[in-house]
């Protein structure tokens, strides 16, 4: 009984030993892909990780003379004056209002402009609109906000279109009913073209077999469309509207600072903003990283809430 159970202990020390020189091997075979890890994890640690630190801040009525460690401690203090101030449900009627119409509007835009893509069959024109498309992507929502506010001044083209037609001038922008219709197409033209590509990748990766068989059945264009390419693409679909969910509190923060004014603050402030009014121009730090703190946990439980209901009824989900 010794020996079979010495012969034992012998055997786990060699598959042991054999583990580790097939994971020592194995690291050394692939010793560049590590080191090429390497500075992103870095960056995800240090940008990411370590910043995790400053939610204490919340809890604190916190100094930058007293620091981290040495600031009071006041509990929820800074969420109950939040929630009991006047700000918190124009804000959140703000907020929600404009991540919900921006969700609406412009979720199913990139998927439709990616199947009316590649419905075209002239080669030379689908790239030439895929790369004008995608190229405001680019350009600095800072730019792109100038380029607006000289479209839309009262000298701008559209006033002077205004004027040849008989009509009187509006000052866009200082107008609270149309920020938020200016918000949405700014964005759309902004991020159509580069949202559409992840669609367009994934409609490349539909078995072209199948639009031969349906093809040879009878279908035409828009039931292959409706049969072949849409269920293709769900799994990506979906995906994207789970990551989409966990920024339902969450919008555009340069874009809203850029195109807000002192007429339209009401219908444009929001979580963010006001984060920033209290973080930065006020200099009350605990206040803007409650604030913040409440953000992020709410994203991050539409994100579970999204996924289940997802795997629940549709089968698909992120994890």
């Amino acid at each position: 009984m010794r020996r079979n159970t010495d012969a034992l202990a012998v055997d786990h020390r060699a598959a042991a030993v054999k583990r580790k020189e097939r994971r020592r091997a194995r690291f050394k075979r692939s010793r560049l892909l590590y080191a090429l890890m390497f500075l992103p994890l870095l960056d995800i640690l240090i940008f990411h990780y370590l910043p995790m630190v400053g939610i204490v801040i919340a809890f604190q009525d916190f100094s930058v003379g007293k620091g981290l460690f040495g600031s009071p401690w006041v509990g929820l203090r800074w969420f109950r004056e939040f929630f009991q101030s006047t700000y918190f449900t124009e804000a959140l009627s703000n907020t929600l209002r404009i991540s919900l119409t921006t969700l609406v509007v412009n979720f199913p835009l990139p998927i439709i402009f990616a199947l009316m893509l590649n419905e075209v069959k002239n080669k030379r024109f689908k790239r030439s609109v895929q790369t004008i498309s995608y190229m405001p992507y680019f350009i600095s929502t800072v730019i792109v906000i100038g380029i607006v506010h000289i479209f839309l001044a009262e000298n701008g083209i559209f006033n002077v279109l205004r004027r040849i037609i008989g009509r009187e001038t509006l000052i866009y922008l200082q107008r609270r009913e149309m920020f938020l219709p200016i918000y949405i197409v700014v964005g759309i033209w902004q991020s159509l073209g580069f949202s559409a590509v992840i669609y367009i990748a994934a409609i490349a990766g539909v078995n072209y077999e199948l639009y031969e068989a349906a093809a040879i059945d009878g279908c035409g264009r828009w039931r292959k469309m409706w049969h072949i390419t849409l269920p293709g693409i769900r799994p990506t679909i979906i995906i994207l509207l789970i990551m989409r969910m966990g920024g339902i509190v969450s919008v555009d923060f340069t874009r809203i600072i850029l195109l807000a004014n002192d007429l339209t603050w009401r219908v444009a402030e929001t979580f963010q903003t006001y984060s920033y009014k209290r973080g930065l121009l006020e200099a009350n730090y605990s206040s803007a990283s409650a604030v913040g703190l409440m953000t992020s946990l709410v994203g991050f439980i539409m994100v579970i809430v999204a996924n289940a209901i997802s795997r629940r009824f549709a089968d698909d989900s992120l994890f």
